[in-house]
């Protein structure tokens, strides 16, 4: 079976669930920001989402060919580091910009900023259905490689989805800040707890045939 016909399901249902854009955007809307783009946000797409989802599949599908789990933790990590660098990259300099002046690139950069935070999870099911359907255990050494990966990818996924939620609270006014504070608080809490579901699959289903 082809790991990524697996995936395309896992992929939709993380697009559901996911509290990035989704979250953020029902914040937005719920807190004053710009109606247009909260709504578009609160869609859960974005034409990023849909890149990094055929990038994804199209590497996965090529992985599962040779079942070369080192080679998938190695694709996957890196696409992860590069989506969640440029997201965060985005939105330090859509904020630095909204700080001087409110243009338009400054608006569409910070919702892309947001956007991209959504392949976070929707990364981590593709990267683990292959995964559940390899027999081959992995050793101590890349055991621990995968820990560490899904590790400090968790925690930038959090990072990018803190900074998205800063650049929106930079925005508001002040009497409105601490409930946005609180939503966001709120919806991270969900985030981490997703994210660590998800992510125990990566480690865990290749010992079970150890």
């Amino acid at each position: 079976m082809n790991a990524a016909l697996l995936a395309w399901p896992m992929a939709l249902v993380a697009g559901m669930i996911a509290p990035g854009p989704i979250n953020l955007g029902v914040l937005a809307l719920g807190v004053g920001g710009r109606p247009g783009s909260a709504a578009g946000f609160a869609g859960g797409a974005s034409a990023g989402d849909v890149l990094i989802a055929i990038a994804i599949l199209g590497g996965v599908s090529l992985v599962d060919l040779s079942r070369d789990t080192s080679a998938l933790l190695s694709l996957t990590g890196g696409v992860m580091l590069i989506t969640l660098g440029t997201a965060m990259f985005i939105g330090s300099s859509a904020s630095h910009k909204r700080r001087g002046e409110a243009i338009p690139a400054a608006g569409a950069a910070s919702g892309l900023a947001v956007a991209l935070t959504s392949p976070k999870t929707l990364v981590l099911h593709l990267s683990a259905a292959p995964l559940l359907l390899d027999e081959t255990p992995l050793d101590a050494g890349q055991l621990i490689a995968a820990a560490v990966t899904v590790a400090i990818l968790n925690i930038l996924c959090l990072a990018a989805y803190a900074g998205g939620g800063a650049f929106i609270v930079s925005g508001l006014e002040a009497e409105r800040r601490g409930r946005a504070l609180t939503c966001i608080a709120a919806a991270g809490l969900v985030l981490a707890g997703c994210l660590l579901l998800f992510s125990l699959p990566m480690v865990w289903a290749p010992t079970r045939a150890a």
